[in-house]
């Protein structure tokens, strides 16, 4: 394994990744806190799965191939190695024997290492086709999300309260929450807020909620 790329882009790229590996994860699943890395001749993916959510991210603009391979690594380890090299320059990435090894283009005596795993994740099967679609502005429906999450229940019993909604229209956004004795329902409106032919909804957990908000920011 071996390629290079600008330390900024690499951030830009992976930044949801680690967020997911990181945020809203379920207890003790072996892959909370890691992310798998590949150098490919078309880009440098990155994957994390963190029991609740699987994310898969790529960097494919000024990216440079040198060699095929893959590699498990501790998510913190790789942001806190990646943010001590400034977002301008140019990083060289090499796997030696059981380390990966990161180090500046201009000056590869300038180089931080961390440990590699020897598991990959294993990641859970993604759809290949979809019955619904749709594309909505990422900051109108942040803006929806946040006036109805923190009305989804929380007692115990009452897990059929655990969820807030989205609804999708061509001219509306519309979130749904609430815990029994209370609910909210908050409309955004505008034209093109979200592309569709039809109305779409979405149902999520309130667990999920800090990730959701955090990839959506």
């Amino acid at each position: 394994m071996k390629f290079s790329a600008k330390q900024s882009d690499i951030f830009r790229a992976l930044e949801p990744v680690m967020m997911v590996s990181t945020t809203a994860t379920e207890k003790e699943f072996a892959d909370v806190g890691s992310i798998s890395l590949a150098s490919t001749a078309k880009g440098f993916p990155a994957t994390a799965y963190n029991g609740k959510a699987a994310i898969e991210s790529s960097l494919t603009e000024n990216y440079n191939f040198g060699t095929a391979g893959s590699v498990t690594v501790n998510t913190v380890d790789f942001r806190n190695t990646l943010g001590s090299f400034s977002p301008d320059e140019i990083l060289d990435f090499e796997i030696m024997g059981t380390q990966l090894n990161i180090s500046l283009q201009s000056d590869s005596e300038q180089s931080q290492s961390l440990p590699t795993q020897l598991r990959s994740i294993e990641m859970p099967k993604f759809a290949e086709e979809y019955t619904k679609k749709v594309v909505v502005k990422r900051d109108r429906l942040l803006h929806a999300v946040n006036k109805v999450s923190n009305a989804v229940g929380s007692l115990k019993f009452q897990s059929q309260f655990f969820y807030w909604i989205a609804r999708f229209y061509p001219d509306r956004i519309r979130t749904v929450a609430g815990d029994g004795s209370r609910f909210i329902v908050y409309d955004v409106r505008g034209s093109g807020l979200a592309e569709t032919d039809k109305e779409v909804s979405m149902v999520v957990h309130k667990d999920l909620n800090p990730l959701v908000q955090k990839l959506l920011a």
